[in-house]
């Protein structure tokens, strides 16, 4: 019964430790996502603003 306890404390642990390392992965991923497009927005807006100088 000890051992069964055990067990279901580590499978416990590591289920918790899974759902972090989700969570930091879908971050990542949004992230990844998101990076392309501000970039060329920061580049677009770049252009805009060295094209207005006189």
């Amino acid at each position: 019964m000890v051992m069964e306890h055990h067990y279901l404390t580590y499978i416990a642990a590591l289920e918790e430790e899974l759902r972090q390392k989700n969570n930091k992965l879908s971050l990542v991923e949004e992230t990844e996502s998101f990076l392309p497009s501000a970039l060329a927005r920061a580049e677009e807006n770049r252009g805009c603003m060295l094209g207005a100088r006189p």
